[in-house]
């Protein structure tokens, strides 16, 4: 069984973080295997962030995706890795 990476991302909803993040996702497209997008609403309001889960095929690429993440502004990032 190979291992499995999940990288969950909190963002803050807006015009500015979504064109950067993309660009840095599409660059990685062929290690995503699975991106699930999530955002928090109710009848009253629509929250101010979202979260992102991506599940990521290839360890070597891990480390550098998550360092082009992290050099966008606004984003939290945690990794879950199972064996």
């Amino acid at each position: 069984m190979s291992k499995v990476t999940v990288i969950g991302l909190k963002m803050k909803t807006g015009i500015e973080y979504g064109p950067q993040l993309q660009a840095v996702l599409s660059n990685y497209s062929c290690t995503i295997k699975t991106r699930i997008g999530l955002h928090e609403t109710n009848e009253n309001k629509c929250e101010s962030y979202g979260i992102v889960l991506l599940h990521i095929t290839d360890e070597n690429t891990v480390k550098y995706l998550q360092n082009d993440i992290l050099d966008i502004n606004g984003i939290e990032m945690q990794l879950m890795k199972f064996n």
